[in-house]
C-alpha cells in the first residue's frame, strides 16, 4: 500500500555549445600550418555544427518513512554532433630520403627526396675562409687537410694519418685532425708536430669546414649531407663495420656523380699516390667541388616540415557523430 505522500518529477535539459577539444577531438593545433597562413589567425569551418546535449527524466517519488523515500524514474540522455578526429596510420607511407636510386629499397611512389637537416651555420661558410684560418691559427700559404673520423673516432683513419704525417709535411699540408674521444689520448702527442692540430672533438665545424681545402671523412648520412653543402673536395673512407655497408652506399651516391673520391679501408695502400695527384690537380679539385655542390639540399629541414604538415592534414578525418 502506498503512503499518501507521493510526488512526481519532470526534468528537461538542453545545452548547445561549441565543440570541445581533447585528445580524441578536434584540436586547432592539428591545423597550425593553415592557421599561420590565415590573416585573422583563426580557421573557420562553416560546416561544423554546435554540440548538442539533451536530457529527459520523468518519474515519481514516494515517501516511505521520515528519513527515507523511494524514487522511480526514466532517464534519457542524447548527445549530438560530437567532434572527433580519426588518424589513419596506413595513410602516411612516406619515406624521406637524401639520395637517388633508392627505389630498390622502397616503393618509388612513396619516396620524397628532401635531404638531411644540417647545422644552420654550414649554410654561411663560403666567405669565411680567411676568418676561419685566423681563428684556427692556420697558415694561409699552406693547403689545409681536414680529417673527420666521427665523434668517437676511427682507428683505421687515425692510423693512416699518423703514417702519412711526414709525407703530408713535404707536400706543404697543414692538418686539422679530429681523431675522436676514444683515441685522443693515443694520438694527441702528434699535436706537438708543426702544423698538425689534433682534436678529440670540433666544436666549430663551420670554421673547420670553411678553413679546409680537402676533407677526409667517413660517410654517414649526416656527414655526406653536410659535405654536399660545404662543397669542398672530399675523400670518403666508409666504415665497413655498419649495417648492410650503408656508408659505402652513401658515398657511392656522390662518387657516381663524379663529386667525390672513395677509398675502401682495404684500399688505403694507394692513398699516398692518389692524394698527391689530387693535391697537384687544381682542375680536379674544382670539378669535385662544383659537382658535390650540385647535390646539396640546403632546405631539407623546411622541406620535411612542410611535407609532414601537409601529410598530417591529409591523413586526419574530422567527423561529427551522435550518441
Amino acid at each position: 500500500m502506498l503512503f499518501s505522500f507521493l510526488g512526481s518529477c519532470l526534468h528537461y535539459y538542453f545545452l548547445s555549445q561549441r565543440p570541445t577539444t581533447g585528445v580524441s577531438r578536434l584540436n586547432p593545433f592539428d591545423y597550425l600550418n593553415l592557421v599561420n597562413k590565415n590573416a585573422g589567425g583563426f580557421l573557420n569551418n562553416p560546416n561544423l555544427k554546435p554540440q548538442i546535449t539533451t536530457e529527459y527524466e520523468l518519474g515519481f517519488k514516494q515517501r516511505l518513512t521520515e528519513k527515507s523515500a523511494l524514487k522511480v524514474s526514466a532517464y534519457y540522455r542524447e548527445l549530438r554532433d560530437l567532434v572527433q578526429t580519426r588518424a589513419f596510420t596506413q595513410a602516411y607511407p612516406i619515406t624521406y630520403v637524401a639520395y637517388d636510386n633508392l627505389e630498390r629499397f622502397f616503393p618509388k611512389e612513396k619516396l620524397i627526396k628532401t635531404g638531411n637537416p644540417v647545422r644552420r651555420g654550414l649554410l654561411e661558410i663560403e666567405n669565411k675562409t680567411v676568418e676561419a684560418k685566423k681563428e684556427l691559427n692556420l697558415k694561409h700559404e699552406k693547403y689545409t687537410l681536414l680529417v673527420i673520423g666521427g665523434s668517437l673516432g676511427s682507428r683505421r683513419i687515425n692510423q693512416l694519418i699518423e703514417k702519412e704525417l711526414d709525407v703530408l709535411d713535404t707536400q706543404n699540408v697543414q692538418i686539422i685532425w679530429q681523431c675522436g674521444k676514444l683515441y685522443y689520448q693515443e694520438y694527441k702527442i702528434n699535436g706537438d708536430i708543426k702544423d698538425v692540430q689534433v682534436h678529440a672533438f670540433l666544436n666549430r665545424m663551420d670554421m673547420a669546414y670553411a678553413a679546409a681545402d680537402i676533407i677526409i671523412s667517413r660517410a654517414g648520412a649526416s656527414s655526406v649531407s653536410e659535405l654536399c653543402i660545404v662543397g669542398k673536395p672530399v675523400i670518403f673512407i666508409p666504415s665497413p663495420n655498419v649495417a648492410e655497408d650503408h656508408q659505402t652506399k652513401n658515398a657511392m651516391a656522390v662518387v657516381d656523380k663524379n663529386a667525390a673520391i672513395l677509398f675502401k679501408q682495404s684500399e688505403l695502400g694507394r692513398f699516398q699516390s692518389e692524394f698527391e695527384n689530387l693535391l697537384n690537380d687544381e682542375g680536379k679539385q674544382k670539378q669535385l667541388s662544383e659537382n658535390i655542390k650540385q647535390l646539396a639540399l640546403p632546405k631539407a629541414t623546411e622541406h620535411i616540415a612542410n611535407e609532414v604538415a601537409r601529410s598530417s592534414i591529409s591523413v586526419r578525418m574530422v567527423s561529427q557523430f551522435s550518441t
